[in-house]
């Protein structure tokens, strides 16, 4: 999970969903490993507005709707700027709804978890994130990157998934 897809992903697996818990129900499935990469982590009834405030790298727009500031400089900073411009032309506006809606569970710490704190991030503090890795009890591993590390260190990460896929499996 990438970014706000922390949020996403903390919310949407419930304990019921973990392969542990399907397990004791004598239930087949269920989630092994949660993978996070510069992803956000909050607590039950935190909001992204009230840990973080209002950031200066959003534009709000009317309509309830905003946008990242010169992303290209923020997320996408250790591209090639061509590339990086490239990127930056496919972010489209979110609802400022992200910013505002209570989490209603914290992260999931039933099932084991790895977070990659990207140390060159001008997204989500380097620090920030290292605290988030710890909220979930993650096994924290750090890289040379910035926040997307999907576009620039693609066969780095692919490899920590990988390595993360395949430990989890081996503890089944």
């Amino acid at each position: 999970m990438h970014s706000y897809g922390g949020l996403v992903g903390s919310e949407a697996t419930l304990d019921e969903f973990t392969r542990a818990n399907r397990a004791a129900l004598n239930l087949p499935g269920g989630v092994v490993h949660m993978f996070y990469f510069a992803a956000f982590i909050l607590q039950k009834c935190q909001t992204v507005l009230g840990v973080f405030g209002e950031s200066e790298n959003n534009e709000t727009k009317p309509g309830g709707r905003f946008t990242m500031k010169n992303p290209a400089k923020i997320i996408y900073d250790d591209l090639p700027d061509e590339e990086a411009k490239y990127w930056e032309s496919k972010i489209v506006d979110q609802s400022f709804a992200v910013q505002t809606t209570e989490m209603t569970r914290g992260p999931q710490k039933k099932c084991p978890s790895t977070y990659v704190l990207c140390k060159n991030d001008h997204g989500p503090p380097p620090h920030i994130q290292e605290l988030w890795a710890e909220a979930a009890g993650s096994k924290l591993i750090k890289i040379d990157s910035g926040h997307s590390p999907m576009l620039s260190r693609t066969e780095e990460l692919t490899g920590l998934i990988d390595v993360a896929a395949k430990e989890a499996m081996e503890s089944l």
